[in-house]
């Protein structure tokens, strides 16, 4: 008895803790649901570049892992000439990996490729729009906090 009462036990935080869709947020006015990148074609994707899906791609292990990450890859000395603050927007694949990191400011190619390489060491929960699996374009705002 205790033994099938342990597995219960299991089963529910396993099905629990299973990552699942996360839906879109509430839109402000004048942006629709479904809303494509429109500069995707110029940075060589084939495939829509969604921004604005029915269910987004989040980090598996939480914002807060992702921020930690990339704020310790930017401060370190690859990136020490690059500005204050970083509009970094990336690409999220249908399998759920970074598939393209495009830096609003301008930064060397040394430090681009830093953060690159950390983005897709990070796993995600890719996006859902009209129940497939769809690319999502991300912006994440890196603050460096050097003095």
């Amino acid at each position: 008895m205790r033994f099938l009462y342990l597995l219960l036990i299991f089963l529910i935080l396993s099905i629990s803790c299973a990552p699942s869709k996360k839906p879109l947020p509430f839109l402000p006015p004048g942006v629709e649901l479904g809303a494509t990148w429109a500069e995707s074609k110029k940075h060589g994707y084939d495939e829509e570049v969604y921004i604005t899906p029915e269910f987004i791609a989040y980090p598996l292990k939480g914002n807060r892992s992702l921020l930690l990450d990339l704020r310790d890859s930017y401060t370190e000395s690859v990136c020490e000439n690059g500005p204050s603050q970083l509009l970094l927007q990336y690409v999220i694949s249908t399998e759920g990996s970074v598939i393209g990191v495009h830096p609003k400011q301008d930064i060397n190619p040394t430090c681009k490729t830093h953060l690159t390489q950390t983005l897709k060491r990070i796993e995600f929960f890719s996006a859902e729009h009209s129940d497939k699996k769809v690319n999502m374009l991300m912006s994440t705002m890196i603050n460096d906090r050097r003095f």
